[in-house]
């Protein structure tokens, strides 16, 4: 469950609002516009090297922003030496696809014909739209719940 991190969670301000850091959309923007550094389906991991000299993934995101938002809410809590590595997700193609969609604006398009339905007088095509919209609608109130 996401939760809006409070003042304490936070080392300094985040360099994005948390309401971005958690929109599709945004994402999508975040991972078509940053600089994947010359690699190809890029994942951002925050790895820290321990004190045997052990490397080991802490997290990852699809963007840096996600990365440093990590690091800003919870980077005092990892121990040794932090640092951000890029890598691959070559042949990964459940996340692949996952990255593909959230670059597509896809879901974009797909809240623009939502909210075009909805003003459509008499909506024209039965229950078939109506049925939708509910699903929409319980699907973000989930999701602002999740949020919450």
């Amino acid at each position: 469950m996401l939760r809006q991190p409070s003042a304490t969670d936070m080392e300094t301000k985040p360099t994005i609002p948390f309401a971005d850091l958690i929109s599709i959309s945004k994402i999508g923007e975040r991972i078509r516009t940053q600089d994947n550094l010359a690699t190809a389906q890029p994942v951002f991991q925050l790895r820290r090297k321990g004190e045997l000299g052990h490397e080991c993934i802490v997290t990852e995101a699809f963007t840096k922003a996600g990365i440093d938002f990590y690091i800003k809410c919870n980077g005092h809590n990892v121990r040794g030496v932090k640092f951000v590595y890029v890598d691959s997700l070559r042949r990964n193609h459940e996340m692949i696809a996952i990255r593909n969609f959230l670059m597509s604006r896809e879901y974009d398009a797909l809240c623009e014909i939502a909210e075009m339905a909805r003003s459509l007088p008499g909506r024209g095509c039965g229950d078939h739209i109506d049925a939708l919209l509910s699903k929409l609608d319980e699907a973000r109130a989930e999701q602002r719940k999740a949020n919450e």
